[in-house]
């Protein structure tokens, strides 16, 4: 995948309070619903003590729709246990519009 430098961000740290039994690791993907074609990026992290996930443990490139144009955007984020099943998963939705 070609990344655009301009747009390239770092996933700012994350808390998280409540995770599925027998977490082992989180997948963070992000989808645009407007261009579902458009690689975001994302990827996993061991889960660790605390429910924290580092400042720049996900690279992604943001929200960047054509100019003027709204797009939707979904954050999903999977929990897998040390077996490699899937424990759990919840989404975040919302909408960006460029300039």
């Amino acid at each position: 995948m070609v990344r655009d430098k301009r747009v390239r961000q770092n996933l700012a740290s994350l808390h998280n309070t409540r995770r599925a039994k027998g977490t082992e690791s989180l997948h963070f993907t992000m989808a645009d619903k407007d261009a579902p074609n458009f690689q975001h990026g994302g990827g996993s992290v061991h889960y660790r003590a605390g429910g924290y996930v580092p400042e720049g443990a996900i690279d992604y490139i943001g929200p960047c729709p054509p100019a003027g144009a709204v797009h939707r955007y979904v954050w999903t984020i999977e929990a897998w246990d040390k077996s490699g099943k899937r424990a759990g998963r919840t989404t975040a939705e919302s909408s960006f519009q460029s300039p």
